[in-house]
């Protein structure tokens, strides 16, 4: 998803770690799918490339259920990142959010749990072409390795983070 802001990044010396999240891409049949399971992903990342002092500033950059998982990645991990960048996570969709958002997630839940990949995809693409919004949509949202058959496991992260009562702690 961020490969192309890495290579950018990477023109004016930055380095970029990018990582897959448990479930997702290379990890999608691997790794189970839970909070915890990202925290520990993330650790071993940062303990396996930012042995010493080779890491001084680390920014976590997360969109969507990776920001929203990042929340819980920091309320573990915090001392190790310098700060986050998280995008497309405004909404509230933990343990007290509306019934909007709740509806919404019951149906990502069911949708997901009894839908194929390619159905999603499909559905998904459809809307983006009806959109007429030259974004990167296709780059950035459909080749960043998000599975489906992971739906119900990602439901279970948004609705168990809590980024209301973890903001004010960072």
């Amino acid at each position: 998803m961020f490969r192309p802001h890495a290579a950018a990044l990477a023109k004016n010396g930055y380095r970029s770690i990018l990582m897959d999240l448990p479930g997702h891409g290379t990890l999608v049949d691997s790794t189970s799918l839970t909070l915890d399971s990202c925290v520990e992903a993330v650790k071993l990342i940062l303990d396996r490339e930012c042995s010493s002092n080779q890491c001084s500033h680390v920014i976590y950059i997360g969109g969507s259920l990776g920001a929203y998982v990042g929340f819980h990645v920091f309320s573990q991990l915090g001392s190790r990142f310098s700060g986050a960048i998280q995008l497309d996570c405004g909404q509230n969709v933990g343990p007290d959010c509306s019934l909007k958002a709740r509806v919404g997630l019951w149906v990502l839940r069911q949708l997901s749990g009894r839908m194929n990949n390619k159905a999603l995809m499909s559905a998904m693409m459809g809307t983006v072409k009806k959109s007429n919004a030259d974004y990167h949509l296709v780059e950035c949202s459909f080749a960043a390795g998000m599975f489906f058959q992971q739906g119900p496991a990602q439901c279970d992260c948004l609705h168990t983070v809590a980024p209301a009562e973890i903001i004010p702690s960072l």
